[in-house]
Formats: C-alpha cells, sequence, structure tokens
C-alpha cells in the first residue's frame, strides 16, 4: 500500500523535494491505481493528506482507493462524542466509506478497558468504520494489541536496521491470532537508501553504520533499495507492507524490486548478522 505522510508535509529524512503539489499529488496517485496499488495509508496528523486523498476521489469516482487512516494522536480517549466527530470528519475529508481506522499513538491502548474502547466498539457495531487498528513503537505495544481482541491490525516498523518485529516473534504471533501486520518504516525514512555524504550533520552517529550497510550491499552487488525491500519480503512474507514514496519514479523502483527473484539466503543469513547496537539509529523519535 502507499503511505502518504508525503502529500500532507515534508516527510523523511532524505526528502529533498518537499511536500508534494496537488497536482503531484493527484499524479502520485494515479499512477499508484494503475501500477496496481488500490489501498493508501494515512492519518489525521499527516498535514492535508485527507484532504488531498478526498480531492481525489470526487474527482475520480471510478478510482476509489481502500484507505487506512489514523486517529489523531491528541484525541481525548475519555470524550465519546470528540472520538465520533474526529472518525466521522476523517471520512468526510476522504470522500470514501468509513474503513479502517488505527490508534496513532499507542499509549491510548492503555485507555481501552474504559469510553476509549468500548466507543469503538460501538462504532464497528454501528457502521461508524470498518475496523479498528493500531500504529506500534515498541514490542511491548505490539504485545498488547495482540491482547486486544477488538484490534484486529497491527502496523509496526521493520527494516533491516531494527528488527525487533522477527527478533520478538512478534510476526508469528499476530498470524496466529488472525491479525494484520502492515510493515513500514522500510527503506528507514530513506536513511537506508542515502549516500553517506548526505547525511544530515545532526545523524552523524548513524554514519559508521551507513558506511558498513552500504559497504555490506556492494559486496554482494546488490543496490541498497533491492536489500532493503527484499529482507523484509524475506522476513515478513505475510506481512502487508506500506510504502511511501515521493515520485511515480520511485513506486516504479519498488514494484520492479518485488518483481525479482528473492535474495541470496547467504546474504540473508550476512543481513541477520548485521548488528545494529545504538538503539537510536533506527528510532526516528529519537532522531
Amino acid at each position: 500500500m502507499l503511505g502518504t505522510a508525503q502529500l500532507g508535509f515534508q516527510y523523511g529524512i532524505a526528502n529533498i523535494s518537499g511536500q508534494l503539489s496537488q497536482h503531484k499529488a493527484e499524479k502520485l496517485l494515479n499512477f499508484a491505481w494503475n501500477s496496481g496499488i488500490k489501498t493508501l495509508d494515512t492519518a489525521q496528523a499527516y498535514g492535508k493528506s485527507e484532504q488531498i486523498i478526498g480531492n481525489f476521489s470526487r474527482a475520480n469516482p471510478k478510482r476509489v482507493f481502500h484507505v487506512i487512516t489514523k486517529l489523531s494522536p491528541e484525541i481525548d480517549p475519555n470524550n465519546s462524542k470528540e472520538i465520533r466527530l474526529s472518525n466521522n470528519s476523517s471520512w468526510v475529508r476522504l470522500g470514501v466509506p468509513p474503513g479502517e481506522l488505527l490508534i496513532h499513538d499507542a499509549r491510548l491502548l492503555r485507555k481501552w478497558d474504559g469510553i476509549f474502547g468500548e466507543t469503538l466498539t460501538a462504532m464497528i457495531a454501528n457502521g461508524e468504520l470498518g475496523s479498528v487498528g493500531v500504529s506500534v513503537y515498541e514490542p511491548d505495544e505490539f504485545q498488547q494489541a495482540l491482547k486486544i481482541p477488538e484490534i484486529t491490525s497491527i502496523q509496526v516498523p521493520f527494516n533491516v536496521f531494527d528488527r525487533r518485529l522477527r527478533n520478538f516473534g512478534l510476526l508469528s504471533e499476530a498470524i496466529k491470532l488472525k491479525k494484520k501486520v502492515f510493515v513500514r518504516s522500510i527503506f528507514l525514512q530513506g536513511l537506508l537508501l542515502m549516500h553517506p555524504e548526505d547525511l544530515p550533520h545532526k545523524m552523524a552517529f548513524a554514519l559508521p553504520t551507513l558506511i558498513r550497510w552500504q559497504k555490506l550491499c556492494q559486496d554482494y552487488f546488490i543496490s541498497p533499495l533491492q536489500a532493503a525491500l527484499g529482507y523484509v519480503l524475506s522476513e515478513a512474507p505475510e506481512a502487508s507492507l506500506v510504502i511511501g514514496s515521493e515520485t511515480t519514479r520511485q513506486i516504479e523502483e519498488n514494484i520492479t524490486i518485488l518483481k525479482k527473484p528473492s535474495l541470496n539466503p547467504n546474504f540473508i543469513d550476512a543481513l541477520n548478522n548485521f548488528q545494529v547496537d545504538e538503539p537510536r539509529i533506527y528510532k526516528p523519535t529519537d532522531w
């Protein structure tokens, strides 16, 4: 599915083109649709992303994406009226029938046994939304989501540098419980695809790791793009992929990689042995 944070603001450490204009956004969405991508991932917190998607949907009634959006992290979990109004406003902006709503701030799961969970459960029963999921960052948040039957999908970061989804056995647990898993941050906001010389000064702490990563890819004659995407495909084959793109060319490149044969098992082993010991390197919230 296509991640759409870039429609609402300048997203990603490697983003040099800035926020997309309405025209470029429409071109990107058209290209995604024509390429077979029929699902969009967005959020109330992604600037005007929902509005831009809605403009596209209304202008192209035969090209209506399935949309997954996220509840504002600023929502009051004890205010049922506010939760309902916020959700309904999203679907009005998006111009599509109510679909999947994710909890953007996983800390709100602590409020599930109360007004928050009761309201969302009732909204599903009333047809105000299709289903409820959650966007998590930490393994303990993932495990907490597994324990809530009404949470049917979990969005989680997973990439070559951040392998906690695999190391903690979280994906297999989710599959056993028949919960959908959406993997995001596959390129770590573009860090995995950057040339070391382009790394911002504030990210100097990640330079040695980035150089090691680039060298490993070079040793196996594989591009960082193919290595990063191929690794996730190999280690999380049951998951859906959320990939943001700023240009049609990026979408095309990603689809090309998806059609390539699987990575060499020896290279997969080398990637699994690639250690990233400093957590802030793979936690954009700490950048």
